[in-house]
């Protein structure tokens, strides 16, 4: 026999990526970078309060931000913006803190 629900389920209505990683490796001489960003479904209010909804996750992955797949060679001018303002960043905090 089916148990009744006491509560009325939330139903999502957003999504927002609670973690983007960027791994890069050098592959036959050339340096190789992948991305993987989980996306999960939330709910926004009428006040834009966020409640995240667990259990509602997946994964993207992108073996190589350089050279995308078919489904995503329109983002490409967006992709690329992206990573080079990562590189810029990651150069920027390296002159910053004299790390390398």
């Amino acid at each position: 026999m089916p148990i009744p629900m006491e509560k009325a389920p939330i139903i999502p209505d957003s999504v927002w990526s609670p973690q983007i990683l960027f791994q890069t490796s050098c592959v036959d001489g050339q340096l190789v970078t992948s991305a993987q960003i989980t996306l999960t479904a939330g709910k926004v209010d009428e006040q834009g309060k966020w409640t995240p909804l667990h259990g509602y996750n997946e994964m993207v992955y992108v073996p190589d931000v350089t050279s995308l797949d078919t489904d995503l060679l329109t983002l490409f001018p967006q992709v690329q913006a992206v990573y080079d303002s990562l590189i810029y960043l990651i150069a920027a905090l390296n002159e910053a803190r004299k790390v390398l």
